[in-house]
């Protein structure tokens, strides 16, 4: 059996038990995270970073001086992704994102957007706070689009899941592996070590419900992101579509609800 057939056969079979009922999945990363200073530590900067701001089409980029030479590159990769995202979701956002971007994994570690201290494991967030994007550019121009992708697919996400409320994203608890899965197939930013975890997990029978709780962390990135391969090879991107909008009409809370009013 192809690793096609097999994601078909799987998926379908989850899919299909999600249409006749089951439990809502808590939130995993998927809701917008708070984080705080550990008690007795302070985040250090090493750096004073004198902020300018370039305004392109539907960026507001903040950058510092040294990063100048990148900025153009970067402004043309984030309005291809903003482009390329609008048409697919069609859907515009009405006023400029924030963008603020990093030379590098260290000097963005010390951004005070996320006032705890930043692990060297994240490569980059998004906040529904502001609709700030903020990443470090130290990639290969391909990872970096990907980034970019992955990026802006959550601030889509945020104004049209919660209409640009806040309040909204707060109380909101969407499963990690829809917004996360999202993400990762609209940037197209899997791999061939991702897709062997994914066949590992199928051949050991180890592929969650759509509605499991547990379902958090890099397995959330996976399993979403074949969710939506799926839904696209079976239901088209109109399909998409729907399941999103269901989504925003169940406050993102339960998938279940909007796999059946979807499909």
């Amino acid at each position: 059996m192809t690793r096609s057939s097999i994601r078909l056969t799987l998926f379908g079979l989850v899919l299909a038990g999600a249409l006749v009922g089951s439990v809502r999945p808590a939130a995993g990363q998927a809701s917008p995270q708070w984080y705080g200073e550990g008690f007795g530590k302070n985040k250090i900067q090493y750096r004073e970073f004198k902020w300018e701001i370039y305004r392109s089409p539907h960026f507001n980029v903040h950058y510092y001086k040294e990063e100048e030479p990148s900025l153009q590159k970067v402004v043309s990769f984030a309005e291809s992704a903003y482009d390329q995202l609008s048409r697919e979701f069609n859907y515009q956002i009405k006023d400029p994102v924030p963008l603020i971007f990093y030379a590098t994994h260290s000097a963005f570690e010390q951004n005070n957007v996320i006032l705890g201290f930043i692990p060297e494991a994240l490569g980059a967030f998004a906040s529904p706070a502001r609709f700030r994007m903020v990443l470090p550019i130290d990639l290969a121009d391909p990872e970096l689009m990907q980034l970019v992708l992955h990026e802006l697919t959550h601030i889509f996400q945020y104004h049209m899941l919660f209409q640009g409320s806040l309040a909204k994203a707060i109380a909101s608890s969407p499963p990690q592996w829809f917004m996360e899965g999202m993400a990762s197939y609209m940037a197209k930013d899997e791999n061939a070590r991702d897709k062997m975890y994914l066949r590992d997990a199928v051949v050991n029978d180890r592929v969650p419900s759509v509605s499991k709780s547990e379902v958090s962390g890099f397995l959330a990135y996976r399993f979403g992101h074949a969710v939506f391969d799926f839904i696209e090879e079976r239901w088209g991107k109109d399909g998409f579509l729907d399941f999103l909008y269901e989504m925003r009409n169940t406050n993102g809370s339960r998938p279940e609800r909007a796999i059946q009013r979807a499909f």
